[in-house]
């Protein structure tokens, strides 16, 4: 046992780094045990994950202290951040959120490239397996009657969990592969979707998924070609910004009885933009968050008979964060994509930055932007901190290596 342990010790003196990935891992795993359907099936899994969790919380912080390198500068900038952090997460009393920015900002130390592989390595293989053994009957598959449309959550807690999952997996293995698919695969990629769909019926990740799927193929098709795609990084970063400013002011200003445009996109996107704006219109907006009660589909027939108030959930990120987590924790979490954005510019990374405008367009519609089980590009949050992680690279080969993760 002495000589176990010696040997762990100078394995970790060597590549700190698992430890990092090692707490990466059983975050991921405890947050999918959450959202799916296997979390309630006893109380003894509900605790076994907080376990596991609050050990990632703990690896995390002995990574941070021990092993992250900081120069002067970053060092005050983290401090700074990780303090708003921890001010918001007091006030809204969750403890994951800080833990999340923990993950995030030591992401500073790694190719953000190599992170977000080994994150959806991880998802793609959780997720075949929940969904595996809710075709098996292992895992309970909770369906749904709702405005008159069944839908299957597939072994998840509710049917967009899948959905959102998948499109986020589609982005990242663009952004991992680059031009290298051929049509084929990404023909196979749009069947998985629609499969998906005819189970969950979630008709806005589909098509937003298929709208990405056919941009990949049209980049692909120019990138054979020879031909460059360039972004104009003002005009980039100004879009970034921009984005959640209209979600914010769509919701704001919504009137169904004199604004006739914006009440057809309201009706496209299931009522979105009047449920924000209820939202904005009666949630306290602070600094630094506040606890908020939203009521949703999720668990209704299964964990309870009828919802606990009104019906009042909030799907747009943009808005849900800004209520959540306050106005501060809000701008800084859209600085820190846009100088992300920025970087990938700068870097020529053109497929990291079509991910990150992809993910705030989908986010418009989905609450998922800073939660790392979903989103492995919230990672790209550690550019508030440095630079580093965005090293640009050439996407040769890309496909092999992404096989070879597997292994």
């Amino acid at each position: 046992m002495p000589g176990t342990l010696s040997a762990q010790s100078k394995m970790l003196k060597k590549d700190p780094k698992a430890i990092y990935y090692s707490a990466l891992a059983l975050y991921l795993l405890a947050k999918y045990a959450e959202i799916s359907t296997i979390y309630y099936t006893s109380a003894s899994v509900g605790l076994g994950m907080r376990y596991i969790r609050l050990l990632s919380y703990a690896m995390i912080a002995v990574y941070t202290v021990l092993y992250t390198r900081f120069t002067r500068e970053e060092i005050i900038k983290y401090m700074a951040l990780i303090s708003c952090v921890a001010i918001v997460s007091y006030t809204v009393h969750s403890v994951t959120l800080l833990a999340a920015f923990m993950f995030i900002f030591a992401a500073k130390d790694f190719d953000i490239y190599e992170v977000i592989r080994f994150v959806v390595v991880l998802q793609i293989i959780t997720t075949i397996v929940i969904v595996a053994g809710c075709l098996a009957g292992i895992v309970p598959d909770w369906t749904y009657f709702i405005s008159g449309r069944y839908r299957h959550s597939l072994g998840f807690f509710y049917p967009n969990r899948l959905s959102s999952i998948y499109f986020f997996i589609v982005i990242a293995l663009f952004y991992l592969v680059g031009s290298g698919f051929n049509i084929i695969e990404i023909a196979g990629l749009e069947i998985l979707n629609f499969v998906i769909f005819y189970f969950t019926n979630s008709r806005m990740a589909f098509a937003l998924t298929t709208l990405a799927l056919i941009l990949f193929l049209f980049i692909s098709v120019v990138d054979r070609m020879g031909m460059e795609i360039s972004f104009n990084r003002k005009v980039y970063i100004c879009l970034l910004v921009i984005i959640p400013l209209i979600c914010i002011a769509a919701c704001w200003i919504y009137k169904p009885s004199t604004m006739h445009l914006l009440s057809r996109i309201n009706g496209l996107i299931s009522n979105r933009i009047q449920m924000g704006g209820a939202a904005l219109h009666t949630k306290p907006i602070t600094l630094f968050g506040n606890i908020n009660e939203w009521y949703g589909f999720g668990g209704l027939g299964y964990l309870y008979t009828q919802l606990a108030g009104e019906y009042n959930a909030v799907d747009c990120s943009f808005v849900k964060i800004f209520l959540d987590y306050g106005v501060l924790l809000w701008a800084l979490i859209i600085i820190g994509y846009a100088m992300a954005a920025a970087y990938a510019v700068d870097r020529g990374d053109k497929y990291l930055s079509i991910a990150i405008l992809l993910v705030f367009v989908y986010c418009m519609i989905e609450p998922n932007l800073i939660e790392i089980g979903f989103n492995p590009f919230v990672l790209c949050l550690s550019a508030l901190v440095s630079p580093n992680a965005f090293k640009g690279r050439s996407t040769a080969d890309a496909k092999s290596a992404l096989l070879a993760s597997y292994c």
